[in-house]
């Protein structure tokens, strides 16, 4: 159980994990109820010993061992694709009635999936899906106070044709755990994780965090206003400079506090990730201030108006964006503690912030934080913290203080993937119609179908299938690329060939799935190498079903 670093500031460990079921089972066989998987696994070594360090997970994989189908099974095998959804309750208060087994009420939407199994198992092998954003439904990237409870996943199966789960037809069964089961195949994650460090108010001042009142961002030589926009900066791969304003709203402090003294105060933006494609040799890291605006403005301010009204004579701190820094967390930029204090206290006028990247002439990928307006789950809006002179002289009861949640440090290897949630891909219907075939025996004649048939097609318009760069345990780069594309099955309808009735065999889609841009075979799972961190099943699966 020993620790010890991979990369800088990256772990591994392999923890032994606990007995429970000896089976990972889902689906539905004749004869018997629904049946779905939970299990639990153990993070409490990512949760930070001291308050001012914070653990991102960056990536994590989750290996199964799947099991081959007996022979006599294998003829009743429907396509079908395992996919995780987390547990919104304990295994003591799962409901197991008619429709409530995998219903939102026990469980979580789909946070990850395997590769479809399309043919019954016939030998032994691992499979192994992405588990991120699972583990991000836990530990949150932002801040690990704004994770759910972790209870556990559960391994459901979905029939790729889209039949009801209730359809009858051969389980899915994987590896669990029991005295007998070889260590290579019990369920297994694997994480790869930094450590880094909050900023903190020093000794003798307390913290509390205001949030913005308005925000927008201005591009130069563009006339329009861009409000309800995520939040950037820098010449982006187009060649338009932008410059983000930030105005916060400090009552909550002016109306509990006669004078505030002021020691540090931070910026928090929720960091998105890097927009666009990597369409740019080698995107550098971007150094970003935050300068005191100097008139007032709204958001329908643009570029000419606003852009050079800041006080370049204030104290500034450079914040960088690095280039593997982890998307979904808090980005901090230090800003001026005495301007800040003189706003509180009335002294100067609030016209808040203009955020300036350093360099506004080079093309880059640039950085996207969320706004103000911004509604998404797990989007957390921009905020500054104040650390303020504790036991300072208050007109009525002090604000409750809160803590920092996680800052940045220097990352030395990981993707550039923003965490945030998106739809998967998906199969979109088309109004049924007839269509045409040509006749398989001649292949010249054209064949009409008999009745209207409804046709589907992959959309991935919220993008859930794209391309990565990222750098392996090694350092080195690189690239994959998976496309929303189509599961097949065939289907037979009745054509008219010119007068003559025939059933004819066509493909048509059943479902769409991410897959490997250049790899057709989306049915096998790569091998998984466990080269950065386990973690342990806690109490083993634990099989539930409904009849």
């Amino acid at each position: 159980n020993a620790e010890w670093p991979l990369r800088k500031q990256w772990y591994q460990r392999r923890v032994a994990i606990t007995a429970g079921n000896d089976e990972v089972v889902a689906g539905k066989a004749s004869g018997s109820g629904l049946k779905i998987t939970v299990l639990k696994f153990d993070l409490s070594d990512l949760i930070p010993a001291k308050s001012n360090e914070a653990v991102w997970v960056y990536e994590s994989k989750i290996k199964l061992r799947l099991k081959e189908v007996p022979v006599g099974e294998r003829p009743n095998w429907k396509s079908q694709t395992t996919v995780m959804r987390p547990l919104k309750v304990s295994t003591d208060d799962i409901a197991t009635g008619n429709g409530q087994l995998t219903s939102d009420q026990n469980i979580f939407d789909v946070e990850g999936s395997f590769n479809p199994i399309n043919k019954a198992p016939t030998y032994d092998k691992d499979v192994v899906a992405d588990f991120t954003d699972t583990i991000h439904t836990w530990l949150n990237p932002y801040s690990i106070n704004a994770g759910k409870e972790n209870f556990g996943v559960a391994i459901v199966n979905e029939y790729n044709n889209g039949d009801p789960e209730r359809s009858n037809a051969v389980n899915v069964r994987y590896y669990g755990y029991d005295n007998e089961t070889t260590p290579d195949y019990i369920p297994m994650i694997d994480v790869c994780y930094k450590i880094v460090e909050n900023p903190q108010c020093e000794e003798g001042f307390e913290e509390v965090r205001v949030p913005a009142k308005q925000s927008t961002v201005i591009v130069k030589d563009n006339d329009n206003s861009f409000n309800n926009v995520s939040l950037t900066v820098a010449m982006d791969t187009n060649g338009d400079v932008s410059r983000s304003l930030i105005v916060f709203d400090f009552s909550q402090l002016t109306d509990n506090f006669k004078n505030v003294d002021v020691g540090d105060s931070y910026i928090h933006l929720n960091y998105l990730g890097l927009s666009g494609d990597n369409t740019v040799a080698s995107n550098p890291d971007i150094v970003i201030r935050a300068y005191p605006v100097l008139k007032e403005w709204d958001e329908t301010v643009t570029w000419d108006e606003i852009a050079e009204d800041y006080d370049d004579n204030s104290v500034v701190h450079p914040a960088t964006v690095e280039v593997s820094r982890l998307g979904g967390t808090d980005f901090a930029i230090k800003v001026d503690a005495g301007t800040v204090e003189s706003w509180v206290n009335g002294d100067t006028e609030n016209y808040g912030f203009i955020l300036i990247a350093e360099d506004e002439n080079s093309k880059v990928r640039t950085p996207l934080f969320v706004d103000d307006d911004d509604e998404e789950p797990d989007h957390h809006k921009p905020v500054i913290s104040v650390c303020h002179a504790a036991g300072g002289s208050s007109t009525t009861t002090p604000v409750t203080t809160t803590p920092l949640p996680t800052g940045s440090s220097t990352f030395t290897t990981a993707t550039t993937k923003p965490i945030f949630k998106t739809p998967r891909c998906k199969h979109i219907e088309e109004d049924p119609k007839k269509i045409t075939v040509p006749d398989p025996s001649d292949n010249t004649t054209i064949c009409v179908s008999d009745n209207p048939i409804v046709l589907k097609y992959c959309d991935d318009s919220a993008g859930a299938c794209k391309k990565e760069q990222r750098r392996d345990a090694r350092g080195l780069i690189t690239t994959s690329c998976t496309c929303c594309l189509p599961i097949l099955e065939k289907k037979t309808h009745t054509f008219d060939c010119w007068g003559t009735k025939k059933p004819i065999e066509i493909d048509m889609i059943a479902s769409c799935q991410c897959q490997e841009c250049q790899n057709p075979d989306y049915e096998e799972s790569e091998a998984m190498v466990m080269t950065k961190r386990a973690a342990r099943l806690m109490d083993g699966p634990e099989l539930l079903s409904r009849v």
